[in-house]
């Protein structure tokens, strides 16, 4: 699915292809209208298609090279609206850079440059749960792919860097029928292995975080309001909030960004007619037809933004530019949960 919007600022570091990117501990206030870069990590609700990606999975397989014999990284271009709510639009990450309103689509030509890594069905951490598919790239690995191929290829600067993390939705989905396990203690080690990679990433230099936790999913069409998943979401979500401040308390040099998607979305949701959705418990069978945005009508179906919901699982682009618009307000107006 589609990924966040609006990450602002202009791009000063295509100039500097060769620069390895140390970054400089600037302490004091987050100041959005000066970051240049968003790094993004995550799953189906986060990633970005590009032209070396994996089509419909990812921004870049990190498999081709260029003439030189490097890994084409700052050259894949985002392939523009490609994401997981199909042609119609746009997603969160790409909605916070600002990526959707640009044409040429390399990440530096985003209003934030927009570099992501996220992969469409990933899962946390493959030592502890089964890939949600076994091509999935989960996130741990991601942050691997992160220091093996980003970090040297793009230059950043601590005060001027984001990195997005929203993961967690295939966990809590694909574990819920899972009757022998305690999940306090389970996500408790899922969430571990995610907070092990922010500290990679601050001790890269990155100090600013945004932190997402998991949807409402439950109350898609295919979560079926099933009881053990909306428990689970809970209980992923109480231990999430838990290590963010513990995270956000031991570094207090960086700013911690915490969105509560599932409150949002939950509160969209009680007042949906006001927003305009006039469906919020179902979706077109024929969402992926290639004419689907204009000629909706012929398959009996609502115009796609009057959904809440694109699929079994995932939102339409309105509800990703909702989101993406109050993280856009959080990110503005420095609302850390350490500041």
């Amino acid at each position: 699915m589609k990924s966040l919007v609006s990450f602002f600022v202009a791009v000063a570091c295509a100039d500097v292809v060769s620069s390895v990117p140390m970054g400089k501990h600037h302490h004091g206030g987050f100041e959005w209208s000066k970051n240049e870069i968003v790094f993004g990590f995550g799953d189906s609700y986060t990633f970005t298609q590009g032209q070396y990606g994996l089509t419909n999975y990812s921004w870049n397989t990190f498999q081709n090279l260029d003439k030189h014999g490097q890994v084409i990284v700052k050259e894949d271009p985002i392939i523009l609206n490609a994401v997981s709510v199909h042609n119609c639009s746009i997603n969160d990450d790409e909605q916070i850079t600002y990526e959707f309103k640009t044409s040429a689509g390399l990440p530096s030509k985003c209003k934030h440059s927009l570099y992501n890594i996220a992969f469409a069905g990933a899962d946390i951490d493959p030592t502890k749960t089964t890939l949600h598919h076994n091509f999935s790239i989960d996130y741990v690995t991601q942050i691997d792919q992160w220091f093996k191929y980003v970090k040297p290829a793009v230059h950043y600067e601590s005060s001027k860097t984001l990195a997005a993390s929203f993961i967690g939705i295939n966990d809590v989905s694909d574990t819920s029928k899972w009757t022998n396990v305690s999940f306090p203690d389970f996500f408790d080690g899922l969430i571990a292995s995610v907070f092990d990679g922010l500290e990679r990433l601050h001790g890269a230099g990155i100090e600013s975080f945004l932190i997402l936790n998991v949807p409402p999913v439950d109350k898609a069409p295919g979560g079926g309001g099933k009881p053990a998943l909306t428990t689970n979401i809970a209980t992923y979500n109480s231990i999430l909030s838990n290590y963010t401040m513990t995270f956000a308390k031991n570094h207090t040099e960086s700013n911690v960004f915490f969105v509560d998607t599932n409150m949002i979305f939950n509160s969209i949701l009680a007042n949906a007619s006001s927003y305009g959705f006039k469906n919020t418990t179902g979706y077109c069978p024929e969402y992926d037809a290639p004419d689907f945005n204009t000629n909706y009508t012929a398959y009996g179906c609502l115009a796609p933004y009057e959904y809440f919901w694109y699929n079994t699982g995932h939102v339409t682009y309105p509800v990703h530019k909702l989101l993406a618009d109050q993280i856009s307000d959080m990110l503005n107006s420095g609302t850390t949960v350490n500041k």
